[in-house]
Order: C-alpha cells, then structure tokens, then sequence
C-alpha cells in the first residue's frame, strides 16, 4: 500500500528538479544569445534589469512565501483558512507592486540613470511590470507547493521555461538589430502569459474572499518579522553585486561582469535544488545523529569540484568563455575564475550548514547575516573602486566568510541540538 505513494513522490520529486534544470538552461541560454548578440554595454542593460528583477522578487516575496508555506503545512486540514490568508498574501504582493509603480513612475528618467545607466526608460518601466508579474507568478506556484500539486508546478516551470527558450531563438534568428528592451521583454511577456494562464485555472476570488482571522494575521507578522531580515540579508549579500556595478561602474563592466555571474549561477542552482531535497532531512539527521557524517560526505563531494576547478578551469575556462558568449568577452575570464569559487563554497553551505541554521539556530543565523552584511556592504564600497574583478573577489570571501559562520555555528551547536532532540 506505502509502495505507491512513495514512487508517486519520487516521480513528483523528479518532475520538479527536471522543471528547475530546464529553467535553469532556459536562463543560461537566454543570457548566452543575448550576450552574443547584443555586445558588452546593451547586454550589461540586459544583466543589470534581470538581476534587479530577481533581487526584488526574492526581498519582498520570499518572506511572504515561506510565511504560506508554514501557515499551509501548520494548518492542513483547514483549507478554507489556509486559502483565505493566500488571498491575502496575493492582495498584498498586488499592493506592494502598485506602491512600487506609483512611487517609481513619476522618477523614471531619474532612476533610470541610476539604476540602468545609459539604458532607455522603457527598459525599467517594463522592469516594474515585471516585478508585478513575477511576485504574483510566485504566489501562485507556493500555493501549489502547499497543496502539493507537484505536476502543475513544475508545468508552470516548464511553460516559463519553454517560452523563453523559444521566444529567444525567434528573436536571435529573426531580429538583427534587437535590443536590451526586446530581450528582457521575453521574460516579462512568458511571466504574463502563464500568469494568466495561472490565473484563470486558479481562481482566488480576490475581490470577495474575506480577510484572514485576526490571529492569523497576528501569527503571519511574527513570522514574517523572524524570517524577513534572514531572507532580506541574505539576497543583499546573494544578488545585490549586479545592480551595484550597474550603478557605480556602467553597463559595459556590468556585461563583463554579468557573464561570470551567469556561468556562477548555474552551479549556485544547482546547489539551492539540492538543498531543497535536503531541507526537510536535517531535523532526522540530527535527530539521529548522522548530520557530521552527511557533512563529511558533502565536504567531499564539494572537494572534487574544487579539484575539477583547479585541474582544469587554468586550460578549459579560456575556452570557453569566447566560444559560448563571443570573443568580445574574454575581459569575463578573469570574473568567471574567481566566482567559480564562490560556487564551490555554495555546495557546502547550501545542503546542510544553511538549513540547520534556519531551523535550529535562527537567531544567530540573523545576527551572523547582519555582521557579515554590514562587511560586504563596506567592502563593496572599496570593491568597486578597485573594478569588477575586485567585486567578485569581494562577493567569493563572503561566501567564505559565511561557510566559516556557519561551520563554526554548527560545531558549536550541534552537540546540545542532538541531545534535546534526542530526549
């Protein structure tokens, strides 16, 4: 009787790491005809927007999302509560993207020129519409995680990720002369379209479901509150190097810059995916006492990584770099050596050390992400002055920094951990 249900959560488990896989190559492929394409300075505008759209997707829906993620599984029984405060999460993510429209329209020339140097105003105005989009996309597929619609979930992954890849091939095939704007455009255009789709399958009642019950509310903001400074610091430490180097040093560093980030990430993913396999394993493993052997284990999974980097990223990266985005990117290099590095540290935080902090040491994980992005921050300031292969120095030894943190925490903890779990 267990047997199926549990191949039917393999097969779940499979389709959703097949979708973010895909969505991943969708993105890389997408960065890649853009850079081809498009040359240092326009493909810098094209960086920069996207990882403005990301950063503030990831501050201001993160905490929210998690907040319906623990509401849904506290109270699973309960749909009709649990739907109510998703309505209402969905009509504050609507609320927040219309404060941000209203305050951000008036001064679009102005933050254009800061935010998006040399780009046109068109570009950060479909930004702020892709904020709306993608913050309510969001919304939609938590909602299908909490009620463990694993298939529509990943469809909606595989639906974004289809429309990119396609709508980016017709571009870079039949448009010579595309610009920033039209490339960014693809993924505000497949975030509106299976938005809608979404919508229409998924109806919430916006407008008439009734607000949540006070206590609900109450519980939400403490929650949000405990988690938002954790999430928040984290994506200013995580994401904020793109827009930074937009801003100070201009789009054609930003394109230099941004292709190192792009190559960066892929493995960043990838390390995120399996921490989501993970996350819900750490408390067993405590329990257990297994979590210093997954560890060791995972230590020496990063290790051959590392090993591969250094035998040979010297001879392959050179390579690599011009024959995938073009031979006016071998200033990248350098960026892309150095944020490798970064990646390598992301396997051993990303698994285990991370989501044993979250869960077991949330106070010191806030105070350690304040500390060390309170460092980043100042050092990003001399960072930038130096050029952007000081910038991806600076963004590696927080990655460092952060795998000494939490390493250290978990020495420290672990033991008294294991035996209140225990007891």
């Amino acid at each position: 009787m267990r047997a199926a249900p549990a191949r039917r959560t393999l097969a779940d488990l499979a389709l959703v790491v097949a979708a973010k896989v895909l969505s991943v190559a969708a993105l890389f492929l997408c960065s890649v005809l853009a850079a081809r394409q498009l040359g240092a300075v326009a493909y810098g505008h094209f960086a920069a927007a996207l990882s403005l759209l990301l950063l503030v997707d990831a501050m201001a829906g993160s905490p929210l999302d998690l907040a319906v993620i623990r509401f849904g599984t506290l109270h699973v029984g309960e749909p009709e509560r649990v739907a109510a405060l998703q309505t209402f999460l969905l009509r504050a993510k609507l609320a927040f993207a219309a404060l941000l429209f209203m305050l951000a329209w008036p001064n679009a020339t102005w933050l254009t020129a800061l935010l998006l140097p040399g780009a046109d105003n068109a570009l950060f105005v479909l930004l702020l519409a892709s904020i709306a989009a993608l913050l309510l996309l969001r919304g939609y597929a938590v909602q299908l995680q909490v009620a463990q619609r694993f298939r529509m979930y990943a469809a909606l992954d595989v639906a974004l990720a289809l429309l990119r890849i396609g709508s980016v091939l017709a571009v870079w095939w039949l448009i010579s002369a595309a610009g920033a704007f039209t490339y960014f455009a693809i993924y505000a255009i497949a975030a509106f379209v299976v938005l809608a789709i979404t919508a229409l399958r998924m109806p919430q009642g916006l407008l008439r479901r009734p607000m949540p019950e006070r206590t609900d509310l109450r519980a939400l903001g403490t929650y949000v509150a405990g988690t938002a400074g954790i999430v928040v610091l984290g994506t200013v430490t995580g994401r904020a190097d793109v827009p930074l180097v937009s801003a100070v040093l201009g789009p054609e560093a930003t394109g230099y810059y941004g292709v190192g980030t792009q190559l960066a990430a892929v493995g960043t993913m990838l390390a995120t995916y399996i921490g989501i396999v993970t996350q819900p394993r750490v408390l067993g493993l405590v329990r257990a006492g297994r979590l210093g052997r997954a560890l060791a284990l995972n230590a020496i999974g990063a290790a051959l990584l590392v090993l591969l980097l250094i035998l040979a990223g010297p001879t392959l990266l050179p390579l690599l770099v011009p024959l995938v985005f073009g031979d006016g990117f071998t200033a990248s290099i350098p960026v892309v050596e150095i944020l490798l590095w970064g990646t390598c540290i992301d396997f051993l935080i990303m698994p285990f050390l991370l989501p044993y902090a979250l869960q077991l040491e949330t106070r010191n994980c806030l105070r350690g992400e304040f500390l060390i992005t309170v460092v980043y921050l100042l050092g990003m300031s001399w960072a930038l002055g130096q050029g952007i292969d000081a910038v991806a120095w600076l963004v590696t030894g927080i990655r460092l920094t952060k795998l000494c943190f939490y390493s250290l925490l978990y020495l420290r903890t672990h033991g008294v951990h294991a035996a209140s779990e225990q007891q």
